[in-house]
């Protein structure tokens, strides 16, 4: 048998024998094919990098001759004197072209002004999807009124969500100090005019004192719009709507069609003390449009450097930029629609409407 210390010199020698083996094998398995170890790799890639890597400071000179011109730009740019987001005139297209645009009724703002005080207001109103939403939110930005409710903070331009949301106009209606701004009539934006009806937070307001404008859109272009969204309209709705014509109840009441109810909703204002105004001319003239509106009710309208269109808050996402586009389309305006769908819907009083207003009730393609 063997002694205790050679026993363990035995196996010492033993211990070490496979170390050493388990080290080769250990750098065998690390080694890559090429025959270099990953330390050799790692130690390779750092040189190379030390190599190739480009000085901090000529990094910073190239990011700044490369970014030097955008810099330039934008601090040494000046806006033309032409109106804020461009609030100027826009060409028509040529089914809407006008001079200057359509306003029905002006020839009453000197009478309406001489028999009422500072606290008249104009009151839109219109079918639904006419635009007369945007018209108020437009008198409210641009339009600087007497015995105002709210408080300019900004100018003329303030399109702080205070100012042009209804639920706080709305609430101003309760105010006995000043005049606020009123986003219909007494008797309700879609009502026809000479409905006895009053909305309960309208009941105060002096019905003398108020100046209806109504907003109307192209016929045409309005069937699509009720299509897409009818309020208070009921009316059969298929994939090819506005076609095939058929009946529509609003107001409780039943009309032949939505041109009959167009023509009947828009005669209703015609020959009232009221204003009448094209909606296209709130997207191509707005500067124009919304300041003889501000004017006949006794206002101070912005200048065109400082007005406010709205690029974006037409609804639903809708910017103006993109209705300029939508409603410019002439080939829309017809669509869907055959020969005797139009026949049907130019009832004679949208004809008669139509024809005041300048729009053309036969497809010109």
């Amino acid at each position: 048998m063997l002694g205790s210390a050679e026993y363990a010199r035995n196996m010492s020698a033993m211990r070490a024998t496979q170390s050493g083996v388990n080290d080769q094998s250990a750098r065998r398995r690390r080694q890559r094919p090429d025959g270099i170890t990953p330390e050799e790799a790692e130690a390779r890639w750092e040189q190379a990098k030390r190599d190739h890597m480009i000085p901090f400071h000529k990094m910073a000179l190239l990011t700044m001759v490369a970014t030097a011109p955008a810099f330039i730009m934008v601090f040494m740019y000046t806006e033309p004197d032409v109106g804020w987001h461009w609030a100027v005139k826009r060409p028509y297209p040529p089914i809407y072209d006008v001079e200057e645009p359509v306003i029905l009724g002006q020839e009453q703002c000197a009478a309406f002004r001489k028999s009422t005080s500072d606290f008249r207001r104009a009151a839109p109103a219109g079918l639904p999807n006419s635009g007369a939403v945007y018209l108020w939110k437009l008198l409210r930005l641009n339009c600087l009124m007497p015995h105002e409710c709210f408080e300019r903070e900004r100018g003329f331009d303030d399109d702080d969500d205070r100012i042009t949301r209804l639920s706080n106009a709305e609430n101003e209606l309760q105010r006995k100090n000043c005049a606020p701004f009123l986003t219909q009539p007494p008797w309700g934006r879609h009502a026809f005019h000479g409905s006895p009806r009053i909305l309960e937070k309208h009941r105060s307001v002096n019905r003398t004192e108020v100046l209806p404008v109504v907003v109307a859109k192209d016929p045409w272009t309005w069937f699509r719009s009720a299509c897409r969204r009818p309020g208070g309209m009921r009316f059969k709705r298929g994939e090819t709507c506005p076609s095939p014509v058929g009946p529509v109840r609003f107001e409780e009441r039943p009309w032949e069609s939505l041109g009959h109810l167009w023509g009947a909703w828009h005669a209703s204002y015609m020959g009232t003390r009221s204003l009448v105004v094209r909606y296209e001319d709130l997207l191509w003239r707005p500067v124009e449009t919304v300041g003889a509106v501000c004017s006949c009710v006794g206002g101070m309208t912005a200048p065109p450097r400082d007005f406010d269109p709205i690029l974006d808050s037409y609804g639903r996402g809708l910017s103006r930029i993109g209705n300029l586009r939508r409603y410019g389309n002439e080939s829309l305006r017809f669509s869907r629609l055959s020969p005797a769908d139009v026949e049907r819907l130019a009832a004679p009083e949208l004809r008669r409407v139509a024809a005041r207003l300048g729009y053309s009730v036969t497809n010109m393609s």
